[in-house]
């Protein structure tokens, strides 16, 4: 996360993060395909390589999340999916240098 304001980021490790996303029913795989879809479906693209990122470490395949842009396309439009596929191409390329230096 970019530096926010203090309470902003606080609250967002705080409540959002250790709260929100562990709390059932839903796991985070779950709540990790929820939220891309909603970032995509709201347009809110500047967040959705951190959240694949997100998804990827709780167990969403990039197969999964490639059946989620393209679910979304149709119902948030073409725009949001490629931004998203051009986003999670970002991410699996990132993850594949880091991957590499390690």
């Amino acid at each position: 996360m970019k530096k926010n304001h203090p309470v902003f980021a606080e609250m967002t490790r705080d409540i959002l993060y250790q709260d929100v996303w562990n709390r059932p029913p839903l796991t985070q795989k779950e709540k990790s395909m929820v939220t891309v879809t909603l970032l995509m479906g709201l347009g809110k693209i500047e967040q959705l390589e951190s959240h694949f990122n997100r998804a990827l470490n709780n167990g969403v395949s990039v197969d999964e999340l490639n059946g989620i842009i393209l679910h979304t396309a149709y119902y948030a439009g073409w725009p949001s999916a490629v931004s998203g596929l051009n986003h999670l191409k970002t991410v699996i390329e990132n993850r594949k240098k880091k991957k590499q230096n390690n």
